[in-house]
This record gives C-alpha cells, sequence and structure tokens, in this order.
C-alpha cells in the first residue's frame, strides 16, 4: 500500500447498527468476528476474504456469556478456530469452528459438571430504564419464571470504564442455584457491554444513568414476579461499587443485604 491512511481502505463489512463487534480474527482466508446482539447474546460473524460480500453468522448457545480464543500454535491447524465458551454457571466448553465449511463442533467441557447446560436455566431480558433505555439482564435460575416469587435474588453489577461485566465461570454459582437462588447480572451503562458509546453515556456527569439503569433492572424482575425486595441482595467490586452504593442511599427499602470489595 502506497498510502497507508484511511483515504486508501476499503470496507470490506459494515456490521448492523444493533451488533457489537467484541473481538476477531483471521483463520486461513476467513475474518471470524465475535459478535454480541442487544440482547447480549454471542454468535460468530464469518466474512470468507475471498467474497466479503457474502458473510455468514454462526449463531452460539444462548447461556453463552464469556468467550475466551485460543490462539494456534505452530503445530495446530491454521484453517480453523478454536474458542471456549463459558458462563457463571456453565464451565468452559470447548468448541471448534471450521469457517470454510461453516461447521460448529463442541466438545464435552468439564466432566466435573455434565449436565449443567441442561439443568440451568438462562433468560434474557431487555429493562426499560428511566430514559426510555433498554438495558440487557441476564438471568440464570433452576425452576421457571413463574416459580421464583419466594426466592433469594443475587444481582450482579459493574458498569464502569467500559469493561463487560465478569461473567466467567465459578463454582460457587452452581452451588447458589442448587440451593435455590436466583442470579441476575445488569449490564447497565458505563460497561462495555454495548459499546463504546454504552460507557460514555455513563461515564462523569452521566454517572446517574448507572444508577436509573440499576434501579430499573430491580423494578422489572420485581414487577415479572421474581423474589421481592426482602430476600434480594447485591453484590459489586471496585468501581462497580458506586452504582450500588448510590442506589442503596436513593431507595435502601429495595434490597436486603450488599456485599461489595
Amino acid at each position: 500500500m502506497s498510502d497507508p491512511s484511511m483515504n486508501s481502505w476499503v470496507s470490506l463489512f459494515v456490521p448492523d447498527p444493533d451488533t457489537i463487534i467484541k473481538d476477531m480474527d483471521v483463520v486461513g482466508d476467513h475474518c471470524v468476528l465475535v459478535a454480541k446482539t442487544l440482547s447480549n447474546q454471542f454468535s460468530l460473524i464469518i466474512i470468507p476474504l475471498t467474497h466479503p460480500k457474502d458473510p455468514y453468522t454462526v449463531p452460539l448457545p444462548p447461556w453463552a456469556c464469556a468467550f475466551e480464543s485460543k490462539k494456534p500454535g505452530l503445530a495446530d491447524q491454521q484453517d480453523v478456530f478454536d474458542f471456549l465458551l463459558s458462563s457463571p454457571v456453565h464451565p468452559p466448553v470447548p468448541h471448534v469452528l471450521y469457517p470454510k465449511e461453516g461447521l460448529l463442533l463442541s466438545g464435552s467441557g468439564n466432566d466435573s459438571y455434565p449436565n449443567n447446560q441442561a439443568k440451568y436455566i438462562t433468560t434474557h431480558l431487555e429493562v426499560c430504564s428511566q430514559d426510555g433505555t433498554l438495558v440487557p439482564v441476564t438471568l440464570f435460575h433452576a425452576a421457571a419464571v413463574e416459580d421464583l416469587s419466594q426466592v433469594p435474588l443475587l444481582i450482579h453489577v459493574y458498569g464502569a470504564y467500559g469493561r463487560d461485566l465478569n461473567m466467567d465461570f465459578h463454582p460457587i454459582k452452581t452451588l447458589l442455584l442448587d440451593q435455590g437462588w436466583v442470579l441476575a447480572y445488569c449490564h447497565i451503562r458505563g460497561g462495555g457491554e454495548r459499546g463504546l458509546s454504552w460507557h460514555r453515556q455513563a461515564r462523569v456527569e452521566g454517572k446517574e444513568k448507572g444508577v436509573e439503569d440499576l434501579q430499573a433492572c430491580l423494578h422489572h424482575l420485581f414487577s415479572l414476579g421474581i423474589s421481592s425486595p426482602s430476600l434480594t441482595a447485591l453484590t459489586a467490586y471496585s468501581a462497580g461499587a458506586v452504582p450500588v452504593g448510590a442506589l442503596c442511599n436513593r431507595n435502601p427499602n429495595m434490597m436486603r443485604a450488599i456485599t461489595l470489595q
């Protein structure tokens, strides 16, 4: 390229406005984009570099909340894409994508948790915040939603520095579900779940937007008949303590306990 400026660039692919690109890799003569929908669900967008006008999408399991690509070594196949999918209650499961064939295969994962995918329910919600913005919420539960009115609820939140809420696997989360808890992950503004603008809306003077999002999430869950304020605890770490502390000061009757690290 004689001129590296953007005037010389060629556009190969423009994602839909409702698609957030989280990562990318080049596998052989294909570009693999790791994407999320507005409801916070993963998918893979495959772009053949020889025919960039013909991309296709490979959906990923609805329980998948954390994605980790495995960089190939020199002895590994260079035309496949290896990665791990997990969630707070699903241990990492290896997957292999063959982009040329559009084939996705999954491995057995951790045999210590053989039935988690069928045992636990993953529910994706969107909650309308005070200004009309839709905020994604991810629920994990063992019983049907209509049977969750009398169970304890643990809310997870972060919403800072443009970083996604941590949804890696943690064995203690499965223990909570087995004991009847519901786990809710509120992807409030300030985090990175919906791209750079999602972060910018709740920084500096807009920090209150994250508090409003969190309050709307709790109201919505209670209105669906999920738990109650007297059975609800909130947990956060580092900067995630800011919206939790602010909501606790503003409306302490919405929760029974908080844990801040």
